[in-house]
């Protein structure tokens, strides 16, 4: 689990657990500040996170089975050759990204690897009359080609700018057939908010 503060109910679950848990919190070697350096635990749409974060685990489930190590090693090998991939075809992909306004904290991570001076960030929630007003005169300038929300958000409330409006699901992904297990998940919606993403030219 990620951390108590983020996962609050599968934390109570294994309270009492007595087996081995492994909090993703405590491993200082992933970056879990977003864009403005504030603590943002959506940590694994940075890439970098990711690969991270398959070595750590590699590295406790050996510790814990030190007699599967081969085969640990061997998908770690495979997973880490597909991340490698992935981010590739996303800086590929996301060279020429227009300027775009972010409005979801919650994908603030998956900005981490792109050019930041194209990118600007905006807390919806909770904002001030002098906020919504900056945020309003940046939607309206011209320079901004695309906003981006995540899937949740309402998308009608900026339809007035007439700008690009691009949702992202980026998590809570479940599988189609709940019976078969896929290892694809990941990467195809991972793949998929880089399409849609690249889209903002």
């Amino acid at each position: 689990y990620i951390d108590y503060q983020f996962d609050s109910l599968v934390s109570s679950m294994i309270l009492n657990y007595n087996g081995k848990k492994v909090k993703i919190s405590d491993f200082s070697s992933i970056d879990f500040k977003g864009i403005d350096g504030e603590l943002n635990w959506h940590f694994w749409l940075d890439l970098n996170n990711v690969r991270i974060l398959h070595n750590v685990i590699a590295e406790n489930i050996i510790h814990t089975f030190p007699e599967i190590k081969n085969e640990v090693t061997k998908n770690l090998d495979e997973a880490l050759e597909i991340i490698d991939g992935i981010n590739k075809w996303k800086r590929f992909k996301l060279l020429d990204l227009a300027p775009v306004v972010l409005l979801s904290d919650s994908l603030e991570h998956f900005f981490k690897s792109i050019n930041t001076s194209q990118i600007e960030v905006f807390q919806t929630s909770n904002s001030s009359l002098k906020n919504i007003q900056k945020l309003d005169d940046v939607l309206s300038s011209d320079s901004i080609k695309c906003i981006v929300l995540d899937i949740n958000q309402n998308s009608q409330a900026y339809s007035k700018y007439n700008k690009l409006v691009i949702q992202l699901d980026s998590e809570n992904w479940s599988l189609q057939d709940k019976t078969n297990f896929s290892r694809e998940l990941f990467v195809n919606r991972y793949s998929k908010m880089i399409d849609q993403l690249s889209s903002c030219k």
